[in-house]
């Protein structure tokens, strides 16, 4: 099982003040292996060339779906087409300071997107 995991680096100014924050995503493989940057995977769409974000419904949460789609399912056309609605339903609604997914919670999710936008197609 993969995990995920972001959160916000906090950079200080030179006077000691708190200047801007980035947020940073990585991932592992397994519980002891090594924490890795996660791409952003700009070649699929570049919806936040500055980054990743969570929490909203914006163009840096877009980014981090797509990444994550691309990423824990390894099919770039299904990261394409599921992304927006993994956004909606989970991205948009992570704790602002931080949080951890698993692999195994990305899957379920899509797999329900799926699956609704199927029963969708055979309503029409």
């Amino acid at each position: 099982m993969t995990e995920y995991i972001g959160y916000r680096v906090m950079q200080q100014c030179s006077d000691g003040s708190v200047g801007s924050s980035y947020c940073w995503v990585g991932y592992r493989r397994s519980r002891r292996g090594p924490w890795r940057p996660l791409e952003p995977r700009l070649d699929l769409g570049n919806h936040s060339p500055t980054g990743f974000e969570w929490g909203y419904g914006g163009s840096g949460p877009q980014q981090l779906a797509l990444a994550l789609v691309a990423h824990v399912t390894g099919d770039d056309t299904r990261a394409k087409w599921v992304s927006q609605r993994l956004k909606q339903r989970i991205i948009s609604r992570l704790p602002h300071d931080g949080w951890k997914l698993s692999s195994v919670k990305l899957l379920r999710a899509i797999e329900e997107i799926e699956n609704e936008e199927r029963i969708g197609e055979l309503g029409e």
